[in-house]
This record gives structure tokens, sequence and C-alpha cells, in this order.
């Protein structure tokens, strides 16, 4: 290796440690940089290793220049992450993980063998030949793909846990029962009555209906398409306007022929909580760099944005520092794994360049995930005090409640005994009711868990139980009779139960696709069981 090459690496390397250490202090940028460093050291080592193995026979052939050894490294490699793909995806997708890294370990032998072979002699017939099996490998499952049909899966195709748990947040999802529309039952005697509201995303329309599915008044909150994705929550102030999010977008409130009154642009997302002042506590996120046990590692973190009601952003509450103790150290390897596929390294650092958010949702950086937020409105001796902050953080399997004032949680509970669940809300009793999702488990309950003796006190299933299930999204809210209204969100059901579990209500997305048996999702359905105290609502016929 000549003095040249040991400078360059040498240079490399102390830039290196240099962008690490300054990601430390939370410079993202540095710190995804520092990656892609060490991705250029090893490969200058690697390369510069295998030239100095060469005879000079292969030098000769090459005048002295590593530039054709660069090349054929790199091609090597193309092929291998080229191969990877295809095995991963249209070879072995289904197939037993150690097969497919059998496969894979097998391919990358091929793959050196080859380029040993380049690197040995020149160009011939076989190796043109060789170049094209490689080539045909990795194009033909790619182009055959694309001739498929694109059809939506049908009911059938997701008949089993697996692959409902697969589904994700979608607007459409497969569905076997397309006869049931709109309201299927109404128990008129045992019913609490009121407004149904619920937002249909595929086109950011807010529905209020009566309880026999009639609608009373539909809200178009996008009708210029000024956004790319979809509001899947909203909420009424008393003089009739509406407050809702787009998520990773804005927070927009809208007067009643939705007209924009004020808009913040806000990387806003699942949920926010208006106060009686009308205040809003909306869940905002952003990629970060937090510090683990003095490691740096890239997050999506969450914070609540305070805004007035006249649209005046007022101050964030973070709120990682004190889950750190819940973040097990299987994450932070997956967040380094992660990073250290060239590919997804790659997909990062294009996005730094082209403005767009480095970490995406439901990623391995999105560790929280929360999905609610709720401000506790009254002083619970030994519990809380009025203003603390309940929050749900799905991906820790974690509640809890939060002190803004000094920056600690009084309380949390989950790991263990609840799954990817959501929508956490602080009751009259004292008790917290939550969607308890069974992302995992396979079948999703409604619960109420007594955060004084951390023991679940009421628990809502289904019969069989996985009849009930939706594996993200979902809601409860108790009524002021006792009952409680469910959102079955990717079955795109909502109902109503009394206490002791009777069902004597139930709602059907009338929004479906005969022909690939795809229902439209429901993100939240409520209730207002107060119109006469809206502007405007009370007068819904």
């Amino acid at each position: 290796m000549s003095r040249r090459t040991k400078s360059n690496i040498l240079l490399i390397f102390v830039i290196g440690i240099f962008c690490y250490i300054v990601g430390i202090y939370e410079h993202l940028y540095f710190f995804l940089i520092s990656f892609v460093l060490c991705y250029i050291l090893a490969y200058s080592l690697l390369v510069n290793i295998i030239w100095d193995l060469q005879g000079e026979k292969v030098h000769k052939r090459f005048n002295g220049h590593q530039i054709y050894l660069h090349l054929i490294a790199i091609w090597a490699l193309t092929i291998f992450l080229a191969g990877r793909f295809v095995i991963n995806k249209h070879y072995m997708p289904l197939t037993t993980s150690w097969i497919r890294v059998s496969a894979k370990i097998a391919f990358f032998a091929l793959v050196i063998l080859y380029g040993r072979s380049l690197l040995k002699s020149q160009w011939s017939k076989k190796k043109v030949i060789i170049t094209f099996v490689f080539l045909g490998f990795i194009i033909l499952p790619i182009v055959l793909s694309s001739l498929k049909s694109t059809q939506a899966p049908t009911a059938s195709d997701v008949s089993n846990v697996k692959a409902l748990r697969t589904l994700g947040y979608v607007d459409w999802a497969p569905a076997n029962n397309l006869d049931k529309i709109s309201v299927t039952l109404h128990n008129k005697k045992l019913t609490c009555k009121g407004i149904n509201v619920y937002n249909y995303g595929p086109e950011n329309i807010i529905i209020l209906m009566d309880m026999e599915g009639n609608i009373l008044h539909q809200l178009d909150l996008d009708r210029n398409n000024h956004y790319s994705k979809t509001s899947p929550f909203s909420k009424f102030c008393k003089n009739g306007d509406i407050i809702a999010y787009f998520q990773d977008q804005a927070i927009n409130r809208f007067d009643w022929e939705a007209n924009i009154i004020w808009t913040i642009k806000t990387r806003a997302h699942h949920y926010f909580y208006l106060t009686p002042n009308e205040t809003i506590y909306a869940l905002i996120r952003k990629d970060s760099i937090m510090s683990y046990r003095y490691l740096p590692v890239p997050v999506l973190e969450d914070f609540i944005y305070v805004i007035s009601p006249e649209g005046k952003p007022e101050f964030t509450i973070p709120f990682l520092p004190e889950l750190k103790d819940s973040i097990s150290l299987k994450a932070i390897w997956r967040i380094y794994s992660y990073m250290l596929h060239p590919v997804n390294l790659a997909k990062m650092i294009c996005r730094m360049f082209t403005n767009d958010f480095v970490f995406k949702a439901s990623s391995v950086f999105d560790i929280m995930h929360t999905n609610s937020v709720e401000v506790i409105e009254k002083d619970v001796a030994g519990l809380c005090a009025k203003d603390d902050i309940l929050l749900s953080m799905r991906d820790l399997d974690l509640i809890g409640i939060y002190n803004p004032k000094n920056a600690k949680f009084r309380w949390k509970w989950g790991p263990g005994q609840i799954d990817w669940q959501h929508h956490a809300t602080f009751q009259e009793n004292g008790n917290i009711m939550l969607f308890d999702n069974g992302h995992k488990r396979g079948f999703s309950r409604i619960i109420e868990v007594n955060p004084n003796t951390n023991t679940i006190e009421w628990e809502y299933t289904d019969s069989p139980k996985e009849k009930f299930f939706t594996s993200v999204r979902g809601s409860s809210q108790k009524l002021p009779n006792g009952n409680v209204l469910i959102t079955e969100s990717n079955g795109g059901r909502a109902f109503e139960i009394t206490t002791d579990s009777k069902k004597v209500w139930e709602f059907y997305n009338p929004n479906i696709k005969e022909k690939t048996k795809l229902r439209g999702t429901i993100g939240r359905m409520f209730r207002i069981t107060n119109p006469q105290d809206y502007v405007n609502i009370k007068d819904l016929n």
C-alpha cells in the first residue's frame, strides 16, 4: 500500500471519528456522514488489500492502475446487492429466514468467484455468458412480476392473523362481509343517543351521521388538494369550527363550510387533544439523535406541540429522555443494523438532499410511536395532578402519566400486559381505558386498568376472540350512559356495547369496492352526545 493511499485512509478515518463524535451532540447529518465514511474506509481497505495480494502479472495487465480493480469490485457489489433483493422479493419471499440467508451466502460466494475470474484473465465468450446469466437471474423475475395483475388482495388472501398484521395504516382493507352496509344493528332502548363522526380518509371528508346512518352533514377538508396525505382525525369547537391535522404536513382550523381559518405547518400525527378552552395539545415528530448510554442513536422523536385557539404555537413538551429506561438494547441494535445496510443508508442520504423526512413512521427509528395524548383535567390523590398528560407509546407497549412541570413520569404501565395499544383515556372513576390491539396476540380487546393497583378491572373481547381484531389503529369512547363506542379500524366497523358486553349498535363503512372485496377503513369514530352545546351541530336533523 503506497504512502499516499495510507494517508488518504487515515484522513477518512479521522474525519469519520470526528463526524461520529459530533453526532453524539445531536447533529444528525454529521452522524449519517460518519456511516458513509465508514463504508468508504472499509471499501478502500478491502480493495487495497486485494490489490496488494495480486501478483505482478495482474498489476502489469492493468498498467499499475487500481481503477480497473475498483470497477470490478463495484460491479460485483452491484450484482450481489441486486441479487440479494430478488432473492428476498421474488425467489424466496415466504421461505424460512435461514434458507434465505443460506441462499444469499451461496450467491455471495459465486459473485466473489466471478469477480476473481474477471481479475485474473481477459474477457472471453465464457465470461460474457456468465455475466448474462447473473443479469438474467436478477432482471427476469422483476420483469415477470411487472407483467402480473396488480389487483388488490381479496379477503381470502388475508384470512389469517399473520396476513392481517401486515395491513398497516391503509385506507382500504379486505372484507368478506360486504353485504353489511351502514347501520346493521340499533337497539334504541339501550344505545346512547348522539351524532356519530368519522373521517373518510381517501377523500379527506368528515362525515356526521345520525344513529340510523343517515348523513346529516359532511365537510371536504381538502377541496383544493393541498395535501398529499389524509386527515384521519378531527374535533369540533363549540362555535362550529373544526380542528384537523394532515399527517406529517399541517394542523388546520376550519369553519363550518371547511374554509381554512389558520394553518400551522408541522409534522403532526395520530392524535391531538382539545382542552375546554380549545388549546390544542398535538403530537408531532422530528428526525433526531438520542444519547443512549453515551451512544448516539438516530430516532424519530415525538413531542407534544401546544397551540393556542388562535393558531399561535406556544411551546413544545419533549418526553423521550424519560423513556430511555423503557427502550431495549434490541431496538438500538435494530437501528444500527438497519443503518449498516448500504441500500438503507443510501436512501437516507438521498432524503437528506431532497428535503424529505430522513426517518419514516413505523420504521426501526420510530421507537416511541406515540398515538394518543390527553390532558388530565382534575387532581387525583396519590396519582396525578391537573394538567398532567396521559400518553400511549405503541412500540413500547406502554402508557404513562407525564408531569410536564418537572419533566417526569408519575406512572407507567404496560410491557408484558398490552400489545401495540391505542387511544388511552382517563375515566371518571380514575381508571384508564384503552384499545389493546393485540398485534402479536391475534385478537383485540378493550380494557380498563386501575393505575393505583395496576390491575385490569374490566375487559371486552368477542367470541371467538379472533373475530374482533385490528392490528393497528382503533379507539374506544366511554359514553354518558356507561356504554362504550368501539372503532375496529381495519374492519371498517364501529359498534357500541353495554358494560356487560352486549352489542346494541353496529355500523359498517358503506364505502366498498365489490370487485376487489375491499371496505374503507375507519381511523376513529366518536359520538357527540351533547350536540346542543355546539353551534351548527345542534341544528342538524
